[in-house]
């Protein structure tokens, strides 16, 4: 085989959201190699992060020197209708220059490319980036578009990046490539003035939550129905519901029919997705959640995650489980008028008919269901029957499966237990637990846990829509800055702190105030008060 050289000149922006399917110019399939080697010379455009809604677009924001790093680079090459034509040799550790703050383009990379090519193989015409990634990606453009990530890379190994994407007239990812841009020599291709820019965006979503200044001003102290005082004390916060898998090329849709901006084709960007599980995962299935515990232990400033999408339909107030949320996590304390604790020794409490209980004094209210009997008494004139509410210690608070209450159970023993017949006349003797546990549970319903004082509330991501599709989400190469402002309502009880906490809708009680942010790193901005 021959040697030909390609110069490309890519464009490394940490951030940028997208890398165009240029136009490929006519005819240009038409030009056959002498097989061998080309060289090409490409420039990595890195887009900054992307903004959000929420409280504000917070315009776009440069990565750091580990987010933008270069640890490799990987070129396909196809031709006009995207059958592939040859991988460019791949390309090691590579500087990143940063550029003059544009809002867009966060910095600059430049290598050579050099490929092997059949002999009399048809000239590429388009080529499409893989950074710091190791699919399989000589195969046909229409294969490699489906390729999915488990993996958005990290600040030791580089942060995963592909050809951005944008809409113009038809989704756009492949950069256009013509037969003026291969050399022979690597040499001709070094000193070409003009290398081909592809832009890059990296997979990765970036989340921080900060703290108002005003937010330890604006815990604001509860009392339930006795007057029982209850204090948040805030302990951390982290992401949960995250994607496990992200596709390596950004998928897009025609969403010309929606209301906000979510595509910008002059910058080679866009701001919305199509993920995976986009339109059929109304159940959270997928995802990865975290504990309480999993929070006190990773609880940081700045975390990153996979795209996660979806349509407005799979997000309503009954489906918290499908989206990307901060997790906010704290403990209660809680003290009587006389500011004595009213908690289990561990600060254990129960939520009842929004009055704060111990378990002993869960049970013994509980325990007055007008259902449970014991009796004495040998049914003579004498001594007739007499029949007394069974004493708490009857009882067992057992959990409602699937949920962070319980209930009330009534244990079997020696003693023999009675219940009121249908028609209330009478008593019958309780043989059956089973069915008799589920009646005295509809019965007296849930009391809520929380297991040493510990709560949480869920603050799903915005994005840049108002509302409908956009909304809510996460995407890739958007920074999301979430501000804590205010934490004014009773948080969801922690049952087990080592369980994975699924969220659930708030009734009630949705009360963490935020402001988020998304920047370029494209930034959105969100503002919550809990």
């Amino acid at each position: 085989m021959k040697i030909k050289y390609v110069f490309l000149s890519m464009l490394a922006c940490g951030m940028l959201a997208a890398c165009s399917n240029d136009e490929v110019a006519e005819g240009s399939n038409t030009t056959n190699l002498d097989g061998g080697e080309a060289y090409i010379k490409v420039r990595i455009a890195m887009s900054d992060g992307a903004a959000s809604r929420a409280t504000s677009d917070g315009g776009y924001d440069n990565g750091s020197e580990d987010e933008q790093a270069i640890k490799s680079i990987r070129f396909a090459f196809y031709d006009n209708v995207g059958k592939f034509v040859a991988l460019g040799r791949e390309v090691g550790e590579t500087e990143v220059n940063p550029t003059t703050p544009d809002q867009n383009v966060e910095g600059l990379a430049e290598a050579v490319v050099a490929l092997e090519l059949a002999e009399d193989a048809e000239m590429p015409t388009q080529v499409v980036a893989f950074v710091n990634a190791t699919p399989t990606i000589n195969v046909n453009y229409s294969d490699a578009y489906k390729l999915e990530s488990n993996t958005i890379g990290d600040a030791t190994n580089g942060f995963v990046m592909t050809s951005s994407t944008y809409w113009d007239n038809g989704e756009k990812i492949a950069t256009a490539v013509t037969p003026g841009d291969f050399y022979e020599t690597e040499a001709m291709a070094t000193t070409a003035e003009n290398p081909v820019t592809i832009y890059v965006e990296r997979l990765a979503a970036k989340v921080k939550v900060n703290e108002a200044t005003s937010l330890s001003d604006n815990i604001e102290d509860l009392q339930d129905s006795e007057g029982n005082v209850l204090k948040f004390n805030l302990v951390g916060y982290a992401l949960t519901g995250l994607n496990t898998t992200e596709y390596y090329l950004k998928h897009l849709q025609d969403w010309s029919a929606l209301s906000w901006t979510w595509n910008n084709s002059t910058d080679h960007r866009s701001f919305w997705a199509e993920d995976p599980n986009y339109t059929s995962m109304p159940d959270g299935k997928g995802l990865n959640f975290v504990s309480y515990e999993d929070v006190v232990k990773n609880n940081k400033g700045v975390q990153y995650c996979m795209e996660n999408t979806l349509t407005a339909n799979l997000y309503d107030t009954d489906n918290f489980q499908a989206c990307t949320s901060v997790l906010v996590v704290g403990t209660y304390t809680v003290t009587n008028t006389s500011g004595e604790s009213v908690t289990e020794a561990d600060g254990t409490f129960y939520m009842y008919g929004g009055k704060v209980y111990s378990e002993t004094g869960l049970k013994n209210q509980l325990a007055n269901n007008g259902l449970v009997y014991t009796r004495t008494g040998s049914d003579t004139s004498e001594d007739p029957y007499k029949y007394t509410s069974a004493d708490p210690s009857a009882y067992t608070l057992v959990r409602v499966s699937g949920t962070n209450e319980v209930t009330l159970s009534l244990t079997q023993s020696a003693t023999t237990y009675y219940t009121p017949d249908e028609d209330g006349t009478g008593y019958v003797e309780i043989t059956d637990y089973t069915t008799f546990n589920a009646t005295l549970a509809k019965q007296v319903g849930g009391a809520e846990k929380y297991n040493g004082g510990k709560a949480y509330f869920t603050v799903p991501i915005e994005h840049l829509a108002a509302s409908g599709d956009g909304h809510i989400g996460v995407v890739r190469n958007h920074s999301y800055v979430l501000t804590l402002e205010s934490i004014k309502g009773l948080g969801d009880g922690v049952y087990e702190p080592t369980e994975d906490i699924i969220p659930v809708p708030p009734t009630n009680k949705y009360y963490v105030g935020a402001t988020l942010n998304i920047l370029s790193w494209h930034v959105v901005n969100q503002s919550v008060n809990l």
